[in-house]
C-alpha cells in the first residue's frame, strides 16, 4: 500500500457523490483531525491547525491559486515525521484531494471571491 501512495489504518472510507463540494469535504476532515489530534508533535499540531485555517482561506475567497501548492507542500511535510498516523490519516486524503480536484479548488476560489469581493472589510 505504501509503494501506491497509501495506507491501511484509518479503518475510515467516505463516499461523497458529485452534489459534495470537494472543499467542503477537504473542511471537514481537517476540522475532524484538528480536533482529534493529541498534540503531542508539532508536525501534526501544527499541521492540522494549519491546514484547518488555509482551508478557510479557501472557502472564503482569500487563498490564491499558489496557496494550493503550499497546502499540498504542508500535507507532504506531515506525511511519516508524525508520532502515529494520525496526521498522515489527514495529510494523504487531503493531498489526493487537491491532486486530483485542484480545479474545484480553484474555482471555489474565485466564486467565493465574487461573493466576498472584500473579506477583510466583512471580517472586521
Amino acid at each position: 500500500m505504501a509503494k501506491a501512495g497509501s495506507m491501511l489504518g484509518s479503518g475510515a472510507i467516505i463516499v461523497v457523490d458529485d452534489t459534495n463540494k470537494v472543499v467542503d469535504v477537504a473542511l471537514k476532515l481537517a476540522k475532524f483531525y484538528k480536533h482529534e489530534s493529541c498534540g503531542k508533535c508539532s508536525p501534526c499540531r501544527e499541521g492540522t491547525n494549519w491546514t484547518v485555517k488555509m482551508l478557510q482561506r479557501i472557502d472564503e475567497g482569500v487563498a490564491t491559486p499558489m496557496d494550493l501548492d503550499i497546502l499540498s507542500s504542508v500535507q507532504d511535510q506531515i506525511m511519516g515525521n508524525c508520532l502515529c498516523v494520525l496526521g498522515d490519516a489527514m495529510a494523504m486524503p487531503l493531498s489526493s484531494m487537491v491532486k486530483k480536484f485542484r480545479g474545484e479548488f480553484e474555482e471555489h476560489i474565485e466564486l467565493a471571491r465574487t461573493r466576498n469581493p472584500y473579506p477583510d472589510e466583512v471580517a472586521a
